[in-house]
């Protein structure tokens, strides 16, 4: 997730961007909980590997 505050006359306005593709779920509970887990190692589980 990206925040972007407002500047000028938009300073009280803000623009939030949800990266989508993070998806994870699976026939099962287990199998889902599996699956969200490995998702969260990777790229698509932290925002670290965004740009500043």
């Amino acid at each position: 997730m990206y925040v972007h505050e407002g500047t000028g006359s938009n300073k009280d306005k803000f623009v939030m961007y949800f990266n989508g593709g993070g998806f994870c779920g699976q026939p099962g509970l287990a199998q889902t909980l599996e699956d969200c887990y490995q998702t969260s190692k990777g790229k698509l589980g932290t925002t670290t590997v965004y740009p500043s």
